[in-house]
């Protein structure tokens, strides 16, 4: 899975940015929150990962990578066997999130609905993967 330091060197490298100033100038956030984000304190939500793809015309696989993106700190726990069928939920999980994103990016950020909607999926999102990696 995309470690959280992984995630934030890639929209680094994809904004073609050098300092976290410029980070967040290109995506209209605080530089404070781009601090957060390299620290590991928090992670890039739905709509700032939407506002990458959108500003940047990158796709979300180069953005995310091929697989279910999991925003976890880079000191993560170790993985987790999945069997086929969990496996095949959190690809589902990814690609709603991904179609979201879509959307999302389209929408615009005057659309507090589709940032709502984005909010919603991604708690959802969470709460499947914990409940599948439960067992």
């Amino acid at each position: 899975m995309l470690s959280q330091d992984e995630l934030v060197r890639n929209i680094f490298s994809i904004l073609s940015a050098k300092t976290q100033q410029s980070v967040a100038d290109k995506l209209g956030v605080s530089q404070s929150l781009i601090k957060e984000w390299k620290s590991g304190r928090c992670a890039p939500r739905l709509p700032e990962l939407a506002k990458v793809v959108e500003v940047s015309g990158c796709s979300w696989d180069d953005l995310l990578g091929d697989q279910v993106a999991e925003l976890t700190p880079s000191a993560s726990e170790p993985a987790t066997e999945l069997s086929a069928d969990q496996q095949a939920i959190l690809t589902a999980m990814g690609k709603m999130m991904n179609a979201m994103g879509e959307i999302l990016a389209r929408a615009g950020k005057d659309h507090v609905y589709a940032h709502a909607a984005a909010e919603m999926l991604t708690e959802a999102a969470t709460a499947v993967s914990d409940q599948v990696k439960a067992g």
